[in-house]
């Protein structure tokens, strides 16, 4: 019984989620929903050249791919800025850690909301 009672009282310790807190070293929810609308129309005009140049089309595929690696942080901290429950920003702070890398984490740092290195340059 004592041992249960010790174990009840170390879980808390064991929890890595991140606190609430952490919401404010990251952009807003008005940002968030920017960068998402961002990807989602860089998603659309991708998905529209794949359909005109179909000698891309590896090159377009790998390009979609990287827009929703890029989506999906800003999505999960979006979420977070539209919860609730303490608990569900708490994972949905996790799955932005997850996602980003400690080190961007912790420095408040978001990756871009789509593969700016596929951007080209017209000068």
């Amino acid at each position: 019984m004592n041992h249960l009672i010790t174990l009840f009282l170390l879980l808390p310790l064991l929890d890595d989620r991140p606190p609430v807190e952490d919401l404010q070293r990251f952009p807003s929810a008005a940002v968030c929903k920017q960068q998402l609308v961002a990807n989602e129309q860089y998603h659309v005009y991708v998905k529209a050249r794949l359909h005109l140049e179909l000698n891309k089309g590896w090159e377009l595929r790998d390009c979609l791919r990287e827009a929703g690696n890029c989506y999906w942080p800003w999505y999960w901290l979006h979420h977070a800025h539209g919860c609730e429950a303490v608990e569900e920003r708490r994972n949905a702070l996790a799955q932005v850690r997850e996602l980003i890398g400690w080190d961007l984490y912790y420095a408040g740092l978001m990756p871009p909301c789509a593969p700016v290195w596929r951007f080209v340059r017209r000068d």
